[in-house]
């Protein structure tokens, strides 16, 4: 394993790190798959289909809710690459290297969800992807680097009825990641921080 991949492995074995602004409920369990590739590490993010009941034309990682037999084993890596494969239709499936998890959160339309981590082990150029249309619109990578420069990330305040709540957003380019996956991706990356080479 790389020193970089080592070092993402570290950060995601530390304790008590978890989502400052995040409420924590029951709710359906669900996995996602936090995807980084290449050397200078870059992750996939999908944007979802508007055809879709919840979350419609939202940024997101590939996941979805657990299967019973998933379920029963709280297998969420299986959830997860089920649910990549399923979303992105890769020509070969992928081999992945699962380096840890994200704490779990909730989402307020109802969903549980385990962020798991994995290392795809070939770089982004050499996957040929066929997406769902019927629940991927789009997709695209960005580098752990570029989440970090300046103007990228900021904390805005959004408002739920009668309650107003932080939420962690990157402004990447046209594209706005906010919600869990924002709250996922500013997590991972304070994680790094706290975890020094070697």
């Amino acid at each position: 394993m790389s020193d970089i991949y080592s070092r993402v492995a570290r950060a995601l074995a530390l304790e008590n790190v978890g989502y400052p602004f995040r409420l924590t409920a029951p709710g359906r369990r669900s996995a996602v798959l936090v995807l980084l590739a290449g050397d200078n590490p870059e992750v996939l993010i999908t944007k979802r289909s508007s055809r879709l009941e919840s979350h419609k034309s939202q940024y997101a990682f590939p996941g979805g809710v657990m299967e019973p037999d998933e379920l029963a084993q709280s297998d969420f890596e299986a959830t997860a690459l089920r649910e990549f494969i399923e979303e992105l239709g890769p020509e070969v499936p992928p081999q992945v290297e699962w380096l840890g998890r994200l704490p779990e959160l909730t989402t307020p339309s109802g969903f549980e969800i385990m962020p798991t981590v994995a290392r795809l082990e070939m770089t982004p150029d050499r996957v040929a992807f066929r997406p769902s249309g019927d629940e991927v619109e789009s997709f695209f990578w960005v580098s752990l680097e570029r989440l970090r420069e300046p103007g990228v990330y900021r904390k805005e305040w959004v408002e739920s009825g009668s309650v107003r709540y932080p939420t962690d957003v990157f402004q990447i380019g046209e594209h706005r990641v906010w919600g869990a996956t924002g709250a996922m991706l500013k997590n991972l990356l304070d994680r790094l921080d706290l975890v020094k080479y070697p």
